[in-house]
């Protein structure tokens, strides 16, 4: 009985909780998505990480507010701090995703070299979820496996609600968040192909960046293929 009893007692604190943060996401969109629009027209680089309002909803200082007791009121005005707080919010989510990215990397030799690992040309990403490879940053943070719209483990609420709010979008005044970030890549692996290719179009791997790459433009013949280096390292390597 005593089982019984508490079983329900956390049946019936989950669905205050969810009811509770349900109530409280239309407070946190009326700011946080007007905030955030400003915000990407004031940076316009970010939007090449695919930065949307649910990858804010699930930071920790709007989590924060969220889960503020029931009996706090939780309105508008909760969120004003984002109006002055929003670069701050925004740098701290960007660090943790690129050290995330970082740790996907394997250590390198050259440690003298201050060029950070995800600009290099030889670095690329392979997706856990459905295995495509040659995945680049930042191009990775907006390939639709990063960003799943079903569940594949079990969430926390908070997270769930914000999900299931985007599916939502299609109804008329519903806004599109967005869905957020979850990373799922397999560590990359060093690829002497692609360490080749670069120094065939006379560049440093240890230290060329995808940018320098793009910019000079070589194009490498295989046979009767004319090709880019891009396109030379997608045809050479297996996985990054």
């Amino acid at each position: 009985m005593n089982r019984q009893i508490q079983a329900a007692q956390e049946t019936r604190l989950a669905q205050g909780l969810y009811l509770r943060l349900c109530g409280r996401l239309d407070s946190f969109l009326s700011v946080g998505l007007r905030l955030l629009h400003q915000y990407l027209r004031q940076t316009p680089e970010l939007r090449a990480y695919g930065l949307n309002a649910a990858d804010i909803a699930l930071t920790p200082e709007v989590r924060e507010i969220m889960h503020r007791a029931d009996n706090a009121q939780v309105d508008m005005s909760s969120f004003a701090f984002l109006e002055e707080d929003m670069g701050t919010i925004i740098d701290a989510w960007r660090s943790r995703i690129l050290n995330n990215l970082r740790e996907a990397i394997p250590e390198r030799t050259d440690r003298g070299t201050t060029v950070d690992p995800l600009d290099l040309a030889t670095t690329m990403f392979t997706c856990k979820r459905c295995n495509e490879a040659f995945l680049r940053f930042p191009s990775v943070l907006t390939h639709k496996c990063q960003r799943p719209g079903s569940i594949e483990w079990e969430q926390d609420v908070w997270a769930d609600i914000v999900r299931r709010r985007n599916g939502l979008r299609g109804r008329l005044g519903d806004p599109d968040i967005g869905f957020a970030l979850s990373l799922a890549l397999w560590p990359c692996e060093y690829s002497e192909p692609a360490h080749q290719i670069v120094r065939l179009c006379g560049m440093d791997p240890g230290v060329a960046t995808t940018r320098e790459m793009d910019a000079i433009d070589v194009r490498l013949v295989r046979g009767s293929a004319i090709m880019t280096w891009r396109a030379a390292v997608s045809g050479t390597v297996d996985s990054c």
